[in-house]
């Protein structure tokens, strides 16, 4: 708060935002069903539109001939969909250490000093899936599942892992 003159004028130190709680649902959402194509980014721009930043190898096969892949994905989700080029929005995650261990019908990764931080797997650089860091240090994935079973293959074929937070 400061005077000049007569007038008083107020400057918000902390600019609050307060996100409408059905867009941070819809982004989560929609950030899920890009996941496939690596790092992606969502902006909730109205209540029937948002942005999917992607990287720029994908940003064509996200699009897809004369538009029907976004389309198809448009009606699922039923919000409009406009796709950009992913720029550096956020520091990179970086690759850490990790072990892998299989205990009974689970394949644990236990990665130190990560606990309750979400980290992202990758075979031969390929992303596979995000999760967050458990109390022990651990991600668990049921060696039965797709991403059991994903993982088990690169573990018999000896493709590379990494965990990434």
């Amino acid at each position: 708060i400061y005077s000049y003159g007569e007038e008083t004028i107020v400057v918000p130190v902390n600019a609050t935002s307060h996100k409408n709680p059905a867009w941070e649902l819809a982004a989560k959402e929609i950030e899920n069903h890009f996941r496939k194509y690596g790092d992606v980014r969502v902006e909730i721009v109205s209540d029937n539109k948002a942005k999917v930043f992607v990287p720029s190898k994908f940003v064509a096969i996200v699009i897809g001939k004369q538009g029907k892949n976004i389309e198809e994905v448009e009606n699922k989700l039923g919000i409009h969909i406009d796709v950009e080029e992913l720029k550096e929005l956020r520091k990179e995650k970086k690759e850490v250490d990790f072990e892998i261990l299989e205990r009974k019908n689970n394949i644990i990764f236990y990665v130190k000093n990560g606990v309750g931080r979400n980290a992202d797997i990758f075979i031969d650089n390929d992303y596979l899936f995000s999760a967050t860091i458990g109390k022990k240090g651990d991600i668990k994935v049921h060696e039965k599942s797709e991403l059991g079973k994903n993982i088990l293959n690169a573990l018999d074929s000896k493709r590379r892992i990494n965990v990434r937070i």
